[in-house]
């Protein structure tokens, strides 16, 4: 793993959270209390009005740091994970398929660290705790570090959706455009479009499973697992429930990707023009 690609991504991670945490927050609220936030609009201006603009960047101390972490990891993990599925593969399929593999075991592989991190951040976001020490000595206290990792089956499931999309997807696009800036900005936009519309609906439910309050008693929880998730989910809402604020999540995909493998190709030449490639 080069140090060039572990502060590229960095650099990206870090871009990426600035632009992106703002429709997150929204895309939470959308997800967690469809009855009070019936729209994106209406979402915007209750937010506003009962917590100002730094509602909007409630929660962001977790995801931030761990998307910077993550970011570091994430093309020095998916390189070494693209050459293992090459050979996995026996090189018999379509490049387009050893890069859809690698993008799902760097999915899973990642998240043991995005599955706590967006727990944290869901219950921040949607009111139920202040702040993130709250947060994790109260999960911990009632469900011990297990209760980090609460939600991580769902975790693991879109994120394997997620990056194998985005990554097969951002390659496609860019061997059909070429190299230039508008191209990378193009391929990361879109991909990052994608790989949202293809995990949406596990994210609901990963989504609706991290936001519940902490209980002493496991038992007192409002879903019961994934499966049960699914079917009230399906009883309330009918199928848009699983699409409740996939606009507002592909909207901000695209600037937040755009921006994410901008930050990460043009910091990548910065880097290689000062020779800054040694190994770690």
């Amino acid at each position: 793993m080069s140090r060039t690609d572990i502060y590229s991504g960095g650099i990206a991670g870090l871009a990426s959270i600035v632009v992106g945490h703002p429709f997150d927050t929204i895309k939470i609220h959308l997800q967690t209390e469809p009855h009070k936030y019936k729209t994106t609009y209406k979402a915007i201006k209750i937010i506003l009005k009962e917590h100002g603009v730094k509602g909007f960047f409630r929660g962001v101390l977790p995801p931030g740091i761990g998307q910077i972490i993550i970011s570091s990891l994430f093309f020095g993990i998916y390189s070494k994970l693209l050459v293992l599925s090459r050979q996995l593969l026996n090189h018999k399929k379509s490049k387009l398929t050893s890069t859809y593999l690698a993008g799902q075991m760097t999915g899973i592989f990642l998240s043991f660290i995005i599955s706590p991190l967006d727990l944290i951040k869901s219950k921040i976001q949607t009111g139920l705790y202040n702040t993130n020490k709250d947060c994790i000595n109260s999960i911990v206290k009632n469900t011990g570090i297990k209760g980090l990792f609460s939600g991580f089956t769902s975790t693991c499931f879109r994120e394997a959706l997620r990056f194998g999309a985005y990554f097969s997807s951002y390659d496609y696009i860019r061997a059909k455009s070429g190299d230039s800036l508008y191209a990378i900005i193009n391929a990361g936009g879109f991909a990052g479009a994608i790989s949202w519309l293809v995990s949406y609906p596990i994210d609901v439910i990963k989504t609706k499973l991290q936001s519940l309050p902490v209980y002493p008693n496991p038992g007192n929880d409002q879903y019961k697992g994934i499966k049960d998730c699914v079917k009230q989910t399906y009883r309330a809402e009918g199928l848009n429930g699983f699409f409740k604020g996939v606009f507002v999540c592909c909207f901000r995909s695209y600037p937040v990707n755009a921006i994410f493998f901008l930050s990460y190709e043009v910091s990548k030449m910065i880097f290689k023009s000062y020779q800054f490639t040694s190994q770690i």
